[in-house]
């Protein structure tokens, strides 16, 4: 009776999900965010921070030293989920997500216009 040894090798996923700790200097803002190849969604749970009376968070993409592209405004409940446009999808292995404070309805130019409250790095989970 021979013996069959069956190695099983785990391939990497097709699709791998980025990962980004959003976090303010002062830990008051941090939100975790995941951006899931196969669907295009960037899912956000925000464990603290909430925006301010009659002002708006906005999240921000930051491609290498590219300027910074709006994703859209943060959940007003803690979790949610915001489509990333197929123009951003490449390269955000190494993304920047920045949230800025700002008024209500978001950035009136396109850009950041209040100060930035927490940000962090994508990378592969």
């Amino acid at each position: 009776m021979a013996l069959i040894t069956v190695l099983l090798v785990r391939a990497p996923p097709v699709n791998p999900v980025l990962v980004a700790d959003i976090v303010s200097t002062d830990s008051t803002v941090r939100v975790i965010a995941y951006y899931d190849q196969a669907t295009g969604l960037l899912h956000v749970d925000r464990r603290a921070g909430d925006r301010a009376s009659g002002r708006d968070m906005e999240m921000w993409l930051i491609a290498g030293s590219g300027p910074p592209q709006s994703l859209g405004l943060m959940p007003a409940i803690a979790t949610g989920s915001m489509t990333i446009p197929a123009a951003f999808r490449s390269g955000l292995e190494t993304a920047t997500l920045a949230i800025s404070d700002e008024p209500a309805g978001g950035s009136p130019t396109g850009q950041p216009t209040g100060p930035v409250v927490a940000q962090g790095t994508l990378h592969i989970l």
